[in-house]
């Protein structure tokens, strides 16, 4: 009996939590979550669903609106006051227009052992690089059929490497990607057959693929342990459309060691 109370009892609290971290969000409105400090990290589990940035000038306030309406829930995770919050999120026709963070539950966020860079400050890194403006004079930008893939920017911090990198889509026509590709391969093809090629495995990337709307941009910023590059090979970036078919819209980029060296750090 007694366990039965117990469970009945855990149960309850589940609901309750889970309910208590639920957002109702409409595509009529754009709804303002109000954090107590700066938000270091943002991420939507569906980016055709959902859109969820904190704002530029006021980095404690994260704007949340739907897309389009849907029928199921997608999620929202995001990072404050190094706490890590997570929400469910349905849609509704009429939300409320304002929420406070204090009013949901977040679970302190503990650092990796050994780790060179804690958690919280990886996300803080990439948070202010994807604020830096990338107006200025980037590394390096390809541009096929109204479609652009730049190379923003490279920082490094201790010994991670922070990659930033924009889609342009001036076209009439939704552009979505998968994560892009990073290989390591050499600079000039050659015709034997042992040669080698490297795939790179990112740390961390801040989101997991790309959809850009019409005449509009989206950045992203991916985060590697530190490496160099051999003075014969390169790093090729390749950006692949997802689509049925070949549109010929894929893209790539390249980068050597000079650009690493030259890295400012974050």
């Amino acid at each position: 009996m007694k366990t039965s109370i117990i469970l009945i009892f855990l149960l309850v609290i589940s609901i309750q939590i889970n309910a208590q971290n639920h957002i109702q969000v409409s595509r009529h409105s754009t709804v303002h979550l109000f954090c107590p400090e700066a938000v270091s990290y943002v991420q939507v589990g569906s980016h055709t669903k959902l859109l969820a940035e904190a704002i530029t000038d006021y980095p404690h306030i994260v704007r949340i609106k739907a897309i389009e309406a849907f029928a199921d829930t997608t999620s929202l995770t995001l990072m404050c006051k190094n706490k890590l919050y997570a929400f469910q999120v349905s849609y509704i026709r009429q939300c409320p227009l304002q929420l406070k963070l204090y009013n949901y539950l977040g679970d302190e966020i503990k650092e990796q052992a050994g780790a060179s860079l804690p958690l919280h400050q990886m996300l803080a890194c990439m948070h202010q690089l994807q604020q830096d403006d990338h107006r200025k004079k980037s590394i390096q930008r390809v541009k096929s059929q109204k479609i652009e893939w730049v190379l923003n920017d490279i920082r490094v911090r201790q010994n991670l490497l922070f990659i930033k990198l924009t889609l342009k889509n001036h076209s009439n026509q939704l552009y979505k990607a998968h994560t892009p590709g990073f290989l390591m391969r050499d600079k000039k093809p050659k015709k034997a057959a042992n040669v080698q090629e490297y795939q790179l495995e990112p740390v961390r990337c801040s989101i997991s693929g790309l959809l850009v709307q019409p005449n509009k941009e989206a950045s992203m910023i991916v985060v590697f342990n530190s490496f160099s590059i051999p003075r014969h090979k390169q790093v090729e970036i390749t950006l692949r459309e997802e689509t049925a078919g070949y549109t010929g819209r894929d893209l790539s980029l390249s980068f050597g060691n000079k650009i690493i060296v030259k890295a400012k750090p974050l």
